[in-house]
């Protein structure tokens, strides 16, 4: 059998196939070029089970596996002014790539400051406190 230490990877399904290349895996070696592993969506699926069956079964042990959260890609957002009992709000709508749609309202002063801290964020000297 041939074993590589792998540091990296890359996941990618491709929707509506249901051939042999559903699904994707890129893989980087520690040492070497990167690979790609192709398959059925059924084996991915059994691929996901085992891993989290094996890092249920760490954490038992008392050896948690903690994964650092990856940001999600914001694929659209809207905001518009909202009449409450409050008083006015901003009603704000998030639609990022692997979650459903976020819904949030917050008063027009707050809106004002995260207006104005996206604005800040896109000058590439900033750096978030």
């Amino acid at each position: 059998m041939h074993h590589q230490n792998i540091n990296g990877f890359e996941l990618c399904a491709f929707v509506g196939d249901d051939s042999d290349n559903a699904f994707a895996m890129i893989l980087t070696p520690k040492d070497g070029e990167p690979f790609m592993l192709s398959m059925p969506r059924l084996l991915a699926g059994h691929i996901a089970a085992r891993l989290s069956e094996a890092i249920v079964l760490l954490a038992r042990e008392g050896m948690p596996t903690i994964v650092p959260a990856a940001p999600e890609r914001i694929l659209a957002a809207q905001a518009e002014a909202m009449p409450t009992d409050q008083g006015p709000m901003v009603a704000l709508a998030v639609r990022g790539d692997r979650s459903p749609v976020f819904l949030g309202v917050l008063p027009p002063q707050r809106a004002r400051e995260l207006a104005a801290q996206l604005e800040a964020a896109t000058r590439p000297d900033h750096r978030m406190n």
